[in-house]
């Protein structure tokens, strides 16, 4: 097992969805690449593995900084189907709000995932 923590600074941005082009493929927002490119300048050499196991990721948001905790445990990552763990809780996250559980997912302000699938 290996543990990292590293700090993203500046604010915050979160990632927008694809959008179609002019000329009908899909791009993803620069915005969005240029942020993603941030965090992997802030990324730890160390961390820059391929890691091929379970993983731990813990992420504390602040007002101009995100915190990041990464634990890389020796388990096997489970061969699933069904779509990745952050995807499947978006999905719950922004249903529930649809279904009118709160105004906005932006009120959430913890989130725990377990995939507990085989």
């Amino acid at each position: 097992m290996r543990q990292f923590t590293f700090t993203v600074p500046g604010k915050p941005v979160p990632m927008e969805r694809a959008r179609k082009g002019r000329v009908g493929g899909f791009y993803t927002p620069r915005k969005t690449v240029e942020y993603q490119g941030k965090v992997a300048v802030c990324c730890p050499a160390g961390l820059k593995v391929g890691h091929k196991g379970v993983v731990s990721l813990a992420v504390d948001i602040y007002e101009e900084e995100i915190v990041v905790g990464v634990t890389l445990l020796d388990a096997p990552a489970p061969k699933r189907k069904g779509g990745d763990a952050d995807n499947i809780c978006k999905q719950i996250g922004d249903a529930l709000e649809k279904a009118g559980v709160y105004v906005n997912d932006r009120q959430i302000t913890r989130i725990v995932v377990n995939d507990r699938r085989k």
